[in-house]
């Protein structure tokens, strides 16, 4: 098994539609605090780093002009590349 703690800092950002004006049912959140244990287990096993939780976002913040920047690097690389994604 592979030690990541000297790896530079990245993070994944999962966003997902829920119904029930972006909220979720209750049985979706229960099955996304299933799955946040699972990640954050298998993180920890993996000394992959740490499992930072979730954000529920209004159905609003996915309108028309919402993006992500996805950014490749670290934070203080003036060479590390953006990339501006539309929701």
């Amino acid at each position: 098994m592979r030690d990541c703690t000297a790896l530079a800092e990245h993070a994944v950002i999962v966003h997902l539609r829920l119904s029930q004006s972006g909220f979720g049912s209750s049985a979706e959140r229960q099955r996304l605090a299933e799955l946040e244990k699972r990640l954050d287990r298998s993180i920890k096993n993996a000394r992959a780093g740490e499992f930072d939780g979730n954000e529920f976002v209004r159905e609003a913040a996915t309108q028309a002009g919402s993006f992500v920047v996805k950014r490749r690097g670290a934070a203080d690389d003036p060479n590390a590349k953006d990339e501006k994604i539309q929701l």
